[in-house]
Order: C-alpha cells, then sequence, then structure tokens
C-alpha cells in the first residue's frame, strides 16, 4: 500500500513536470524571428522607400504593428498558455514586406532615373531648335521687345535645365522630372510664339 501511494504522487509530479517543459518549449518567445524582422524594417526604410514606395512601406509598417500586437498578446499570458506560431508567422511576413519595399524602390527609382533622363534630353533638344528659330526671327517696329522677352524665357529655361540636371546629379530623379517638364513647357510656349510669328510674317 505505501509503496502505491508513494508512487502515484511520484508519477503525477513527472507528468507535470514533462507537460510544463512540452509547453515552455512551445511557449519561447521568437527571439531571433523577432530581431530578424526588425532589422529588415530597418533596412527597408530609407529615404528611396519613402519617396517610390511609399505604399509597400505602409503595409510593411502595418505588418510590423500586427507583429507587435501579437507579441503583446502572448507575453500578458502566463507562460504554460502562450503560443508563438503565429509571431513567427507575422515576423516572416514583415522580412517578405520589407523585400516588397526594396524591390519596388529600385526599380521605381529607375524607372524615374529614365524618365527624367528623356524629358531632359528632350527639354535641352528643344532649347537649341527654339534659340535657333529666334535667330531667324523677323525683326523690325514692333517685334524687338516680343524678342527680348521670349530670349529672356529661354535664359530661364537654360537655368532650369541647369537645376534639374543639379537635381538628376543627387538622384532626386521625380524633381528633375519636374523641373524638366518646367523648361519643355516655357521653351514649347516660346516655339509657338515664333512659329505664329514667321507664319504671320509670310502672309505679309
Amino acid at each position: 500500500m505505501r509503496r502505491t501511494t508513494l508512487w502515484k504522487p511520484m508519477l503525477l509530479f513527472a507528468a507535470v513536470a514533462v507537460l510544463g517543459l512540452a509547453f515552455t518549449g512551445c511557449a519561447k518567445r521568437p527571439e531571433m524571428e523577432v530581431a530578424a524582422a526588425r532589422t529588415a524594417v530597418t533596412e527597408a526604410t530609407t529615404p528611396d522607400a519613402q519617396t517610390y514606395a511609399p505604399d509597400a512601406l505602409r503595409k510593411l509598417r502595418e505588418a510590423e504593428q500586427a507583429l507587435d500586437r501579437e507579441l503583446g498578446v502572448q507575453d500578458k499570458k502566463f507562460a504554460l498558455f502562450r503560443k508563438y506560431e503565429e509571431s513567427k508567422t507575422l515576423a516572416a511576413d514583415v522580412q517578405t514586406k520589407a523585400e516588397d519595399v526594396k524591390s519596388t524602390a529600385a526599380a521605381k527609382k529607375a524607372e524615374a532615373m529614365a524618365e527624367a533622363t528623356r524629358l531632359l534630353d528632350e527639354a535641352k533638344a528643344l532649347l537649341v531648335e527654339v534659340q535657333a528659330m529666334i535667330e531667324k526671327a523677323p525683326r523690325g517696329k514692333g517685334t524687338a521687345l516680343d524678342l527680348q522677352v521670349m530670349k529672356s524665357d529661354l535664359a530661364s529655361v537654360e537655368t532650369t535645365i541647369a537645376e534639374a540636371d543639379m537635381s538628376f546629379g543627387s538622384e532626386k530623379y521625380l524633381e528633375a522630372q519636374k523641373q524638366a517638364k518646367l523648361a519643355i513647357n516655357t521653351a514649347t510656349t516660346v516655339k509657338n510664339e515664333l512659329t505664329a510669328a514667321m507664319e504671320a510674317k509670310k502672309r505679309r
């Protein structure tokens, strides 16, 4: 009787100990996975990401917030009831979205650079064309003041193109695009005015 009585508590204790170890193993906080997720967020959160991949960056931040919420929920539970499998899944999702941010930012930046290059080439070619036109523009009474205004406009085009070149050199491709478009618009306006003046002279 005594042996039976002694063995029962010992078996119960052993069973509880095994279960405790099992629960503890399952409830171990995924520090490595979380650390990797944090590093991924830091590496992905760059000025380029903010400029060229704002939507992807927003999704990354939302994924990190979801991870933080899940970790908070599990951390507040009694140790035996903690489960971090969902946290591991969310940490992996954070890393995936961080990679998406980096790839999207790189692709969009390359597109912006290509478009800025195209616009700058167009602006410079148009400036040369209009400068040649202004040399052939009709001169005489009533035209001198207009030509001076046009030359002033072309000077501003040159300045704007120079600013666009500086922006491009600083990898501010979206800003370079805006400046190149402004130069194109101004040069186009002068070109149209010159074309109209030349056609009017022909009709006289």
